[in-house]
């Protein structure tokens, strides 16, 4: 019992992380002056091909693809 709430809590824990990096994702995007690596690393993913990844799956678009958009 103890190690499946020690595991729902790091599921959950994972989950606001993945929130919040989304959230900082969006924001850093909305500058142009912020490159992908620079943004990939402010958010502490250790390559930019991780941080595209993980974008892709909250929003549905890659970077480039979410960026473009707001034009």
């Amino acid at each position: 019992m103890a190690e499946e709430m020690a595991v729902a809590r790091r599921k959950r824990l994972q989950e606001v992380l993945d929130e919040v990096r989304e959230m900082a994702a969006i924001q850093y995007i909305k500058n142009p002056m912020n490159t992908m690596s620079d943004i990939a690393f402010l958010l502490g993913f250790s390559e930019q091909s991780a941080f595209s990844r993980a974008f892709k799956k909250w929003t549905g678009k890659s970077p480039v693809e979410y960026r473009n958009s707001l034009n």
